[in-house]
């Protein structure tokens, strides 16, 4: 698998990766997630056509997209999806590395131990599952189903992304503890944990607030320190993936997808990586925007590559800023992991 920008010719590409990919390099990989309803009559169907050809990750819902009254319901759509794209890859309609990244949205660990036992026959082409409201209350029986279920698929690693989207972490009074709490939760099953996500509509719920289309989700100051707080305690050592962008419509059109262009950039520069999408017209546009800019790319190759012997600070390659050794090298990693998946602008002045 591979991302192309159809949209715009300006990137250079970044390297084929696949689900079976290294985790440093799907962990970045996952990038817009597309979240559908497990029910969704034509899942399949678009996978396997291929109808959205930037879509390279999805997460089928069982929670928050299905009400509770149709939650068996869903599952069984859930099955009868899974084992259609299976049979697709089978009888060669498909080849297996053009198949998404697909992810499980469970409602609690029960199910997703339920989900996994009736579908662990077709596992080669599920990633993992995501964990919602992931907290102290469900975390351990969270860890106990993911190990139980890793200990079954042989060299096949079964992923997990846990979203923190609980009152305690909504909380002021609470929330340093509830983060401290759940990133010792995460330590256990860190070589499964993809990304930690974050639940942005469910903290606004908590407060009764909701952005418009011409603000960002750092606009609604409580919420930017819920944000900024979940970065600060996960980010050195998971990719954290941004909030869901609302609003959607054709691309190239629209108030939309510049309010998304902005949010996107204050994404980047608050370290999360990735993000939430609900329609796919919003897809190409994070994916976009997830493509390193070449001055960025130049320097990360030199700071990674050091050649003085003598200084730790020098000149940007093709702009006028301090590179120093010591303080941009994780950065420059980054830069480099980013590049290796999405790719490099190509355009503008450099």
């Amino acid at each position: 698998m591979i991302y192309i920008f159809e949209s715009t010719r300006n990137c250079r590409e970044g390297a084929e990766w696949s689900r079976n990919s290294p985790p440093d390099v799907l962990k970045y990989a996952v990038g817009a997630l597309l979240y559908t309803p497990a029910t969704h009559p034509t899942i399949a169907e678009d996978i396997c056509m291929q109808k959205h050809s930037a879509l390279k990750s999805v997460a089928l819902c069982l929670e928050d997209a299905i009400r509770d009254e149709s939650a068996a319901y869903a599952e069984k759509c859930l099955y009868d999806t899974v084992q259609r794209i299976y049979s697709a890859v089978f009888r060669g309609l498909i080849e297996i590395g053009s198949i998404p990244l697909i992810f499980i949205r469970v409602r609690h660990p029960e199910q997703m131990r339920r989900v996994f036992e009736e579908l662990k026959d077709f596992c080669e082409i599920i990633t993992g599952f995501i964990l919602p409201k992931f907290d102290h209350t469900n975390a351990g029986r969270y860890s106990e189903v993911l190990c139980g279920i890793n200990s079954q698929t042989g060299n096949l690693r079964i992923y997990a992304m846990p979203i923190i989207e609980s009152g305690s972490v909504a909380n002021v009074e609470t929330r340093r503890e509830a983060l401290a709490g759940i990133k010792s939760s995460l330590e256990g099953i860190s070589d499964y944990v993809l990304n930690v996500r974050v639940g942005g509509n469910d903290f606004c719920n908590q407060f009764g607030v909701r952005r418009n289309i011409n603000n960002t989700i750092y606009d609604i100051g409580v919420i930017n320190n819920i944000l900024i707080d979940i970065i600060n305690m996960f980010s050195r050592q998971y990719i954290v993936s941004a909030p869901v962008w609302e609003y959607f419509g054709r691309q190239g059109t629209g108030e939309w997808e510049a309010g998304l262009r902005k949010e996107l950039a204050l994404d980047k520069l608050n370290g999360f990586v990735g993000k939430t999408a609900i329609h796919p017209s919003q897809i190409p546009v994070i994916q976009e925007e997830m493509a390193v800019e070449r001055a960025d790319y130049e320097d990360a190759k030199r700071l990674l590559n050091w050649e003085s012997d003598i200084l730790g600070v020098q000149r940007g390659v093709l702009v006028d800023r301090m590179n120093e050794l010591k303080v941009h090298k994780k950065w420059a990693e980054k830069i480099l992991a980013l590049a290796g998946v999405y790719g490099v602008k190509t355009n503008g002045n450099y």
